[in-house]
């Protein structure tokens, strides 16, 4: 099966790991980052990595060399409507690893800017993601298709009074400074990427399980998925521990993500956002 609505040479050479520095500038609406990007080489005579990408500002690209980060070519092809752009880089011999600075567009198809006005606290600016299905791309350059699974951290900075969060383990009782540490160790594909930043307060609601929400919204929030715990009790009895059903979970999503896409071909689909996230602490390794 081939993905028509990705550039990316995945057959040839595959994202395996990305390392994300992003940092969060609300009066720009705009992430200045830096993607370090870990591949694997599956024909050995590839000699281009080619990603998505779509309305990202690209400043700088390197290869990790055996002598160490070296400026490389690279080409940002013609914007298509659906597709963004293709982003070829050149790929040394022996090189696994490549480092893209790049800066979204304030007009960012996959990130949703709020005024403080546009908030239940009124305060401060609220910046929420949604990639499905071809978005991650205005994020990130990526292999945006659900046949790339990835591993990912992050490193994300904010103004200290708020919060950041992502689809990835964080430290939940970790102070409110404008830094914040994320790390994703299962493959996913990259529409599962997602960030929130705002004035977001945590709720636990059981050992495990937490809801996410600003603070005029957390009690509401926590009280209508005050049974999420005893859905957890009676899914976990009949499939086993939630990091294992977790697992097959997304393995499962993204095989669904791809018979959606051979369906329906360039049909689009929209998902309404909330400023509201469910947040699972790491619980003990499933072996085997």
């Amino acid at each position: 099966v081939i993905d028509v609505f990705t550039y990316a040479n995945y057959n040839d050479v595959r994202v395996v790991h990305v390392d994300f520095e992003l940092d969060v500038l609300f009066d720009e609406k705009v992430i200045d980052a830096v993607a370090e990007i870990t591949v694997e080489r599956l024909n050995p005579g590839a000699d281009i990595l080619v990603l998505d990408a779509n309305d990202l500002t690209v400043s700088a690209v390197e290869a990790e060399t055996g002598e160490g980060w070296t400026t490389v070519e690279y080409a940002m092809g013609a914007d298509d409507p659906v597709k963004g752009s293709r982003f070829e880089i050149a790929l040394p011999a022996g090189a696994e690893r490549v480092r893209v600075a790049y800066r979204t567009s304030p007009q960012a198809e996959g990130l949703q800017w709020l005024a403080p006005e546009q908030t239940s606290g009124k305060v401060h600016p609220f910046l929420f993601s949604q990639f499905q299905p071809l978005l991650a791309r205005t994020m990130a350059p990526l292999q945006d298709t659900p046949a790339v699974r990835m591993t990912y951290n992050a490193t994300v900075r904010t103004p200290p009074a708020l919060t950041a969060l992502m689809s990835a383990r964080q430290d939940p009782t970790g102070e409110r400074d404008g830094v914040y540490e994320f790390r994703m160790s299962q493959p996913i594909p990259s529409y599962l990427l997602a960030i929130a930043v705002g004035d977001i307060r945590r709720a636990p609601i059981s050992e495990t399980i937490a809801i996410y929400a600003e603070e005029e919204t957390l009690a509401a929030a926590a009280a209508e998925f005050e049974d999420t715990p005893q859905v957890e009790t009676a899914t976990e009895a009949l499939y086993g521990p939630y990091r294992a059903l977790m697992e097959r979970a997304l393995y499962r999503a993204s095989l669904l993500a791809d018979l959606v896409r051979n369906l329906f071909g360039e049909r689009r689909f929209k998902f309404h956002a909330t400023d509201l996230a469910i947040e699972k602490r790491e619980v003990k390794e499933i072996e085997g």
